[in-house]
C-alpha cells in the first residue's frame, strides 16, 4: 500500500488595488520561465474574492 499524495506544485498571480495586473502576469510569467520542473501555470489573475473562485 503506498500512502504517499502525490502534489504538483503551481503558481497564480494575484494583483489589488495598488499593484498592476500587467506587473503580476510578468512577474508570473518570468518565474514559470525560470523554474526548472513540472509547473501548473494558473491562467486567473486573482483581484478579488469571486477571481479567487476561477483560480481553483
Amino acid at each position: 500500500m503506498n500512502n504517499i499524495p502525490v502534489v504538483k506544485l503551481g503558481i497564480v498571480a494575484v494583483s489589488r488595488d495598488c499593484f498592476p495586473m500587467a506587473l503580476s502576469e510578468r512577474r508570473k510569467a518570468a518565474i514559470v520561465e525560470a523554474y526548472k520542473g513540472e509547473i501548473f501555470d494558473c491562467p486567473t489573475i486573482i483581484e478579488t474574492e469571486r477571481d479567487m473562485v476561477k483560480a481553483l
